[in-house]
């Protein structure tokens, strides 16, 4: 089956998204330290929207297996996300492996969906036990010959989940890094949208991000200490810059208006974890920070 362009997704649920973020209700969850699995056979049961039931399940894998002709041996790296039970989706696309001529197998992969992207109705989702988010495929002297799944190559990135409440639907994402040829993954933080059948958007954690198109060189957030460093990516020139400093309550501790862009902007504030917001007349973008 053909995979969703998640760009063409983006434009058609836009005007459905728009709709509902005026009463937008959004429940965030940071995991600190992060959750890593970078063990063979390491699991671990998430309870997505803490109310003490486990949702979602994450393993890493490794094995070894052999060629259809039996003589030539695969090793392999691989992370697998699932349901724990019924009632809770994986936003994915079906990829069939294999050909008629041997044999051939259809699996469901996870989509890989960047920052500023809505997780809604108009995205697939399966409930299966077991899917795989990605995989890393090496030959006997450790050579990568292939990747399999959207994350199989590695990224940060969100997964966009489901979960039935009540006979009712909500919608959130959860912020993984796959890393060093999937042999291990992260997980950050997560997010969901308190009110049912109303879409989120991948990073949102306050309800208020606009949906993004994905741009070249796009702005970048870090912090080093008390300095907060701002690369505004392609759009330089625009006249108007906004910062905005929120602790993880959502209370707002700092807001700029740059009249220029700053490089590096010295914070004046108790150190924490906080999330930045810049925005600009193109674009607006958000990223946790720690400041020391």
């Amino acid at each position: 089956m053909e995979r969703l362009n998640l760009c063409e997704y983006a434009l058609l649920a836009a005007s459905f998204l728009q709709l509902h973020k005026a009463q937008a209700e959004i429940s965030y969850v940071d995991f600190d330290p992060d959750i890593v699995l970078d063990d063979p056979g390491e699991l671990y049961l998430l309870d997505f929207d803490t109310d003490g039931v486990e949702d979602f399940r994450f393993i890493h894998h490794k094995g070894v297996y052999f060629t259809y002709w039996g003589s030539q041996p695969r090793y392999f790296d691989a992370i697998f996300a699932g349901a724990v039970d019924d009632g809770n989706w994986i936003a994915g696309s079906y990829q069939t492996y294999g050909s008629a001529a041997y044999s051939s197998y259809v699996t469901f992969h996870p989509y890989f969906i960047p920052l500023g992207y809505p997780i809604g109705v108009m995205l697939s989702f399966q409930e299966y036990y077991s899917q795989l988010v990605g995989a890393a495929i090496a030959n006997a002297d450790g050579t990568i010959i292939d990747y399999k799944g959207h994350w199989g190559e590695g990224a940060e990135g969100y997964l966009g989940v489901r979960i039935e409440r009540s006979l009712n639907y909500y919608y959130g994402w959860i912020r993984v890094t796959v890393a060093d040829s999937s042999k291990s993954i992260t997980i950050h933080d997560l997010a969901f949208e308190n009110v049912a059948y109303d879409n989120i958007v991948a990073g949102d954690i306050f309800g208020n991000l606009p949906i993004e198109s994905v741009l070249p060189n796009e702005p970048i957030l870090y912090c080093d200490g008390k300095d907060l460093y701002i690369d505004p990516g392609t759009y330089q020139n625009t006249s108007e810059h906004e910062l905005s400093i929120y602790d993880l309550s959502g209370k707002l501790v700092l807001n700029q208006q740059l009249n220029n862009i700053t490089p590096v902007i010295h914070l004046d504030v108790n150190p924490g974890i906080y999330i930045a917001c810049y925005s600009d007349s193109y674009q607006r973008i958000s990223a946790k920070i720690v400041i020391l």
